[in-house]
C-alpha cells in the first residue's frame, strides 16, 4: 500500500487530507430571489414616509416577488402616484393583495400591480379626489380649473378599461362607486377578455400587412418580366 502524505489527495471517504486535519468541500449559498411583503394598513401618508418602499420596489430584480398587502381607506394621492411610478418601473412581479378595504387612492396602487389577490369580504371605493382651496378669488378659480383637468386625466388613466365610460363620468361628477370582491373579479375577467380580443385583432392586422408587403415586393418583378 502506498503511503499517503498530507495534502496529496482524498482519503477513502473522499475527504481531502491536509496535515492531521480533514477539510470538507466548501459550500457558499447566495440568494438569487426574494419574497417581499409590504403592508399598506393605514391611510397613505406623506411621500417621505415611503422612501424605503420606492427604492426597494424600483431596484428589485425580475426574480423577486413583491406583495403589497392593502387594507387602506386611501390618503394622499401624490404619494400613491409615486408608488405607482415605482411599481411600473420595477422588474419584479408586484402583486396587489386586498384584505379589508381598498378605497380612494389605494385603488390606484392596486390596479397598477401585475397580479391581484382579493380576500372574501374585501370592499372597494372609487371616487374623485378631495381638496381644499384657499386664496384670492382669481387664484381659487385657477386652481379649481386646473384640478378639474388634472383629476379628469388621472381618473381616466387609472380606470379606463376597468370602469365603464358612464361610471368614470359619474365619478368625475362627484359620485362614489362601491364594489365587492365579486364585482372587481368580474371587471378583471371582462378586461382580460377585451385585451385578448385586441391582441388577436392586432395579430390579424400584422399578418395582413405582412401579406400586403410581400405582394408589393413581388409586383416590380412581374412588371419587369412583362416588359421583357
Amino acid at each position: 500500500m502506498k503511503k499517503k502524505f498530507a495534502g496529496q489527495g482524498p482519503d477513502d471517504n473522499g475527504m481531502i487530507v491536509i496535515g492531521n486535519s480533514v477539510q470538507k468541500p466548501s459550500m457558499f449559498i447566495e440568494p438569487i430571489a426574494r419574497k417581499i411583503d409590504l403592508y399598506l394598513s393605514s391611510d397613505i401618508g406623506p411621500p417621505e414616509e415611503y422612501t424605503d418602499w420606492y427604492q426597494l420596489i424600483r431596484t428589485a430584480s425580475e426574480l423577486d416577488l413583491i406583495t403589497i398587502h392593502i387594507n387602506s381607506e386611501g390618503g394622499q394621492v401624490h404619494t400613491a402616484l409615486q408608488l405607482v411610478d415605482a411599481i411600473e418601473e420595477s422588474n419584479a412581479t408586484v402583486v396587489g393583495s386586498v384584505s379589508g378595504m381598498c378605497y380612494s387612492a389605494a385603488t390606484f396602487i392596486f390596479l397598477s400591480c401585475e397580479r391581484w389577490e382579493i380576500s372574501e369580504h374585501a370592499s372597494f371605493l372609487f371616487h374623485n379626489y378631495r381638496s381644499g382651496v384657499i386664496g384670492k378669488g382669481g387664484e381659487m378659480h385657477d386652481q379649481i380649473t386646473f384640478e378639474r383637468r388634472w383629476s379628469e386625466s388621472m381618473i381616466k388613466a387609472f380606470y379606463e378599461g376597468f370602469l365603464t365610460t358612464e361610471e368614470i363620468k359619474s365619478i368625475l361628477d362627484g359620485k362614489d362607486l362601491w364594489m365587492s370582491r365579486e364585482d372587481v373579479g368580474a371587471r378583471f375577467e371582462a378586461k382580460n377578455a377585451a385585451m385578448e380580443k385586441k391582441m388577436k385583432e392586432l395579430d390579424k392586422q400584422k399578418k395582413k400587412e405582412e401579406a400586403d408587403n410581400k405582394k408589393k415586393a413581388k409586383a416590380p418583378l412581374v412588371q419587369e418580366e412583362e416588359t421583357k
